[in-house]
């Protein structure tokens, strides 16, 4: 059995189409994205993944916790 085709979403084929133009590897592109903010991360100053974060849990927290 053949395996299913992955779409890729418009935007990463707009960004690889734009870093192409731009004589850009898109694949080391992302890398140095994904990298920089888990470095950001780790060291405390990335404040809007960590709002999201907290704001996340708590939403699971309450949902776990609710009275009926």
């Amino acid at each position: 059995m053949a395996g299913k085709k992955k779409v890729k979403p418009f935007y990463e084929e707009a960004a690889e189409k734009i870093l192409e133009r731009k004589g850009q590897s898109y694949k080391e592109w992302k890398n140095n994205k994904i990298s920089e903010r888990k470095m950001a991360v780790l060291q405390g100053t990335d404040k809007e993944w960590e709002s999201k974060v907290t704001e996340e849990e708590c939403y699971k927290l309450m949902a776990k916790n609710i009275q009926q």
